[in-house]
């Protein structure tokens, strides 16, 4: 039986379909998103800020919240001479292919972003009623 911890996470996640893949994506938590923010707002204030943070900033989200996938294969990931085994999750290997795959880490962040949304909505809708 999943303990309580995982059930409460396992609340916060869902599966995504995009660019042909379907990826398991856990909602960050406020706690999460003020780190970040934090990080961003202090590359903000330095006297040159580093253009590159944003990008950056957008792995470790990822990293971070995609937690899973089905159906990946070598061939998937465009791995030369690779097979069409199903892989297990493997989030380095994820990431190596979404740094050149930008429409697919695109549309990922998106829904993560937009899963945070939804969740802001609904606590909104909660507290009117």
């Amino acid at each position: 039986m999943p303990s309580l911890i995982e059930r409460r996470m396992a609340g916060r996640e869902q599966w995504i379909e995009g660019d042909g893949f379907e990826l398991r994506i856990r909602r960050p938590t406020r706690f999460q998103m003020a780190v970040w923010k934090a990080r961003s707002d202090a590359n903000d204030a330095l006297a040159t800020p580093d253009p590159a943070y944003g990008m950056l900033q957008n792995l470790e989200v990822l990293r971070e919240c995609v937690i899973d996938w089905r159906k990946v294969t070598e061939l998937t990931l465009q791995v030369p001479g690779g097979d069409g085994a199903v892989l297990p999750f493997d989030a380095a290997l994820l990431l190596d292919y979404m740094a050149e795959q930008i429409t697919l880490m695109v549309a990922t962040i998106n829904a993560i972003y937009a899963a945070v949304q939804s969740d802001e909505e609904r606590k909104a809708a909660a507290t009117k009623n």
